[in-house]
């Protein structure tokens, strides 16, 4: 991961390993397409609120994260 950008996958598994032990039962439910945990479809709506609040970039390229001047103003800010 280079810093202020990953993938989507580097995310997650971070994201899990960070906080995966606290999960309960409802987050580690499969959805209704048969494959796609409840906690991971969760994390691509956060993705899609931070885009709206210009703390990611919403320009970068499918499956990309990258972080803003303002996400990192926000990242600062909030230690």
């Amino acid at each position: 991961m280079k810093e202020g950008k990953a993938t989507t996958d580097e995310v997650l598994e971070i994201i899990e390993q960070e906080i995966g032990k606290n999960f309960n039962n409802l987050d580690l439910e499969t959805l209704r397409d048969g494959c796609t945990k409840r906690w991971k479809k969760n994390v691509e709506w956060q993705r899609y609120f931070m885009v709206k609040e210009r703390l990611l970039k919403g320009d970068s390229p499918r499956g990309t994260w990258e972080i803003t001047e303002k996400g990192e103003k926000f990242l600062e800010d909030n230690k």
